[in-house]
């Protein structure tokens, strides 16, 4: 049986980059959420993505030197954009704005979660 949860927490800890979403965003102290993975606060008290930001034309704070518009009017930093899980865009560096497909964004919404339960399913039958 431990062999068998060892197996599936594996497999889970392999599928996580397939989702589009590992390691492109971070929540901040505040339960923002920013693209990369440093939290920078802002003037104003926001959190940014990166070591650095920018003043948008709408007068927010954005990570990064250079920023884009997204779907829903809002400015992110950098290039290119990603959706966190609470729908919100995010900045990233690069040139694609294509998004996770649909099964990418629920994979991505319930495998942290599935990680969490086989992870309490091991250390109770490692007892």
């Amino acid at each position: 049986m431990k062999f068998k949860v060892l197996i599936i927490a594996l497999f889970i800890a392999l599928a996580m980059p397939l989702t589009g979403y590992a390691g492109s965003y971070t929540m901040c102290p505040d339960g923002s959420y920013v693209g990369g993975g440093t939290c920078t606060m802002t003037p104003d008290g926001s959190y940014v993505g990166g070591k650095s930001y920018t003043m948008t034309p709408d007068g927010n704070y954005v990570g990064g030197k250079s920023y884009t518009m997204t779907p829903d009017g809002s400015y992110v930093g950098g290039k290119s954009y990603t959706m966190t899980p609470d729908g919100s865009y995010v900045g990233r560096d690069g040139k694609s704005t294509r998004e996770p497909s649909r099964i990418g964004q629920t994979i991505g919404a319930v495998l942290p979660h599935l990680a969490d339960l086989v992870t309490q399913t091991i250390m109770i039958f490692a007892k």
